[in-house]
């Protein structure tokens, strides 16, 4: 599989522990510590970050429940953009509308 010598296969494999999946945030992670890895990921020239956040991310990232992100979210003023047609479609936020968004909610 790999034509790597052992001793640089284990390097690689101990860099890319972290990198398995770069778009998938656990609920145990917070609002910070995901703003911080996207930092982190581009200035050290890793994976682009994402763009996109789906409904699940969203709602994590705001502290809120994925009823809320489909039901209220829209009509607070927070857009979604739809990928896909018919059944297949799957709404996803943008990172940077959904920061903006949330700035402007602040009361003072």
């Amino acid at each position: 599989m790999c034509d790597a010598p052992p001793e640089e296969s284990d390097h690689l494999r101990s860099e890319l522990s972290h990198v398995a999946y770069p778009y998938q945030v656990s609920s145990s992670r917070t609002k910070s510590h995901f703003a911080g890895t996207l930092a982190s990921r581009t200035e050290s020239g890793g994976p682009m970050p994402p763009q996109f956040m789906d409904a699940k991310q969203t709602a994590e990232y705001l502290n809120m429940s994925v009823t809320w992100v489909y039901r209220d979210a829209p009509r607070l003023g927070l857009s979604a953009y739809k990928f896909g047609a018919g059944r297949n479609a799957k709404l996803q936020f943008k990172v940077s509308d959904v920061d903006t968004w949330a700035r402007q909610q602040r009361l003072g």
